[in-house]
């Protein structure tokens, strides 16, 4: 379910974001780019009409590579 360039974003700095040593900034900016954050938002509302579940697997996906991330959703 997520983008191969988030994947990669999230794996390369993973370590980074857990330590500190990233710019936490950057999670949301990725995250808004992949189209994360719009999962279980209403259409009408500008999200992709998904629901719960397809919630709830996107955040497991997200923690899988980065539970920092995963926290930001």
């Amino acid at each position: 379910m997520l983008n191969l360039a988030l994947i990669q974003w999230l794996d390369t700095h993973a370590e980074g974001l857990d330590s500190g040593s990233s710019d936490p900034q950057e999670v949301l900016s990725q995250l808004a780019r992949a189209n994360v954050l719009r999962v279980g938002i209403s259409p009408f509302l500008g999200g992709s009409g998904k629901n719960l579940a397809d919630s709830a697997e996107i955040l497991a996906a997200v923690a899988s590579h980065s539970l920092t991330a995963a926290f930001v959703i």
